[in-house]
């Protein structure tokens, strides 16, 4: 009992949190309009860390949650989805490049916002991977194959620490101020909507995860 109100207690606060983080986000987004040019050079980084922040706070709210709604399946376009994601995932990392190679138009039957949470938890782990490490070029294609949507970066790959654990709560991030919750998320998303998210390839040249869901034959 006392665990499940300290968990209670946690979520609340990060509630609250994350909402005075996007305030905080507003008056950044301010400032960066600034014609000081010292303000306009520590924009950016003050922007980075707001949104990072604001992300780790709805990543353990996410996971938090005790009965999430399930999924209303209806027909989604897939690729608009992964696109409208990409934008909100990367807005933090314009030097990230995003390839959507996903074909038009491609329905699938899925929840809309749980599909946009998950593409935006991919897309938004892959980056942070990128960013975090010296990878050239640093590029998040998004394609469809045979198997499924294969979400593909160009980062440095996982270590054997990450691949074992990838899928459990706090113990996956290779980041220090990572969770590891955005993959856990996402794998039940997934598993929701009756596909699931797996760990298909890494190594020194990039990463692929791939999602697949009941009707994503090609």
């Amino acid at each position: 009992a006392h665990l499940a109100e300290l968990g209670t207690a946690v979520a609340k606060i990060n509630h609250d949190l994350r909402n005075s983080l996007a305030s905080a986000q507003l008056v950044s987004d301010m400032l960066a309009r600034s014609d000081d040019p010292r303000v306009q050079k520590a924009a950016p980084r003050l922007e980075r860390a707001l949104t990072r922040a604001i992300n780790l706070a709805s990543e353990t709210l996410d996971y938090g949650k005790a009965a999430p709604l399930p999924p209303d399946l209806q027909p989604v376009n897939l690729r608009a989805t992964v696109e409208e994601a990409a934008a909100e995932a990367l807005a933090a990392w314009p030097e990230v490049e995003f390839v959507n190679d996903l074909p038009p138009p491609r329905m699938v039957e899925a929840d809309p916002e749980h599909l946009h949470r998950l593409a935006t938890n991919l897309i938004r782990n892959a980056a942070e991977a990128m960013v975090s490490g010296a990878s050239l070029p640093k590029r998040i294609t998004v394609t469809l194959t045979p198997e499924g949507v294969d979400f593909i970066d160009t980062g440095p790959g996982l270590p054997a620490a990450a691949q074992e654990n990838l899928f459990r709560p706090f113990a996956a991030s290779t980041r220090k101020t990572g969770t590891g919750l955005g993959l856990v998320i996402a794998r039940e998303l997934a598993t929701g909507m009756g596909g699931d998210l797996q760990l298909a390839a890494t190594g020194p040249t990039g990463t692929t995860f791939r999602l697949t869901l009941p009707d994503l034959a090609v």
